[in-house]
């Protein structure tokens, strides 16, 4: 009895970190491409400025 309880608490657990792996896993995907984002979008934000800027020096 006490070897199935065991059994089934190590199965538990077992479960458990797979689980907590794979969560933490998408956690740090989806972290990557929202960082990955931000950096286009400064990226696009910096060209736009740069290029009223030249306007302005033109103009």
């Amino acid at each position: 009895m006490n070897i199935r309880v065991l059994e089934q608490l190590e199965s538990q657990q077992r479960y458990i970190e797979e689980r907590m792996e794979e969560r933490d896993s998408l956690l740090m995907q989806s972290i990557r491409e929202t960082q990955e984002t931000k950096k286009l979008l400064l990226e696009a934000e910096e060209k736009q400025k740069r290029k009223g800027i030249f306007r302005f020096l033109k103009g």
